[in-house]
Formats: C-alpha cells, sequence, structure tokens
C-alpha cells in the first residue's frame, strides 16, 4: 500500500483468493469487508478517526480470506 497524502480509498474485489495488504508502519487504516468467508465488518487501526493521511480499503468476496500486515 503507498504512503498516503490525505485520505486515500481502495476498493479490492476478489472470488476464491488470498489477499494480504501490507499498510506501511505507522500508516493509519480502516478495512470494510463484506462477504468474506473469514470475517465481514470493519476493523480500524489506532488513531484512524483522527488521522488526515490514511488509507480507506473496501473488500468484497466470496470464499476469500484477507490478512492486513
Amino acid at each position: 500500500m503507498p504512503v498516503p497524502s490525505g485520505e486515500v480509498r481502495i476498493r479490492v474485489e476478489a472470488g476464491a483468493a488470498s489477499i494480504r495488504l501490507e499498510v506501511p508502519p505507522g500508516v493509519a487504516y480502516r478495512v470494510r469487508t463484506e462477504g468474506l468467508v473469514t470475517r465481514s465488518g470493519i476493523l480500524d487501526s489506532p488513531g484512524y478517526d483522527a488521522a488526515a493521511d490514511r488509507l480507506s480499503i473496501e473488500m468484497t468476496g466470496g470464499a476469500a480470506s484477507l490478512t492486513v500486515a
């Protein structure tokens, strides 16, 4: 993932896949997932709401898994 300037929106769509997103250290992010076998919902990093520079990631998928590192 890029180091954001402002809010950077990212959309990921996957079928039967495993996705690994690598977020730079110290970058705030929010991940919204829908339809994943492993988890659906919202995951925020600490400080996301207050961060001016942040990643907003939306992922939809079928039999997919998502890892944020």
